[in-house]
């Protein structure tokens, strides 16, 4: 492939096998159909994305132990 094709193979790999936050900006970013906005998601799109559902997924045992806390305490 072309320069610009190897950023749309790895962007469409990880649209199917990323976490959900990288799977929808991954989708977003082909759907664009732009090959600097998918040169721009392979740079720093993935990293960012995997950061977003790493921090929902600890928002989410966060919120998991507080929920437990107050049901020991009842």
């Amino acid at each position: 492939p072309e320069p610009g094709g190897w950023n749309r193979i790895q962007v469409q790999d990880w649209a199917v096998t990323g976490s959900p936050t990288v799977r929808q900006r991954a989708q977003a970013a082909l759907d664009s159909n732009n090959d600097a906005k998918i040169a721009a998601f392979v740079a720093t799109g993935k990293d960012a994305a995997d950061l977003a559902d790493k921090q929902d997924a600890l928002n989410a045992a966060q919120q998991a132990a507080l929920i437990q806390s107050r049901v020991e305490q009842m």
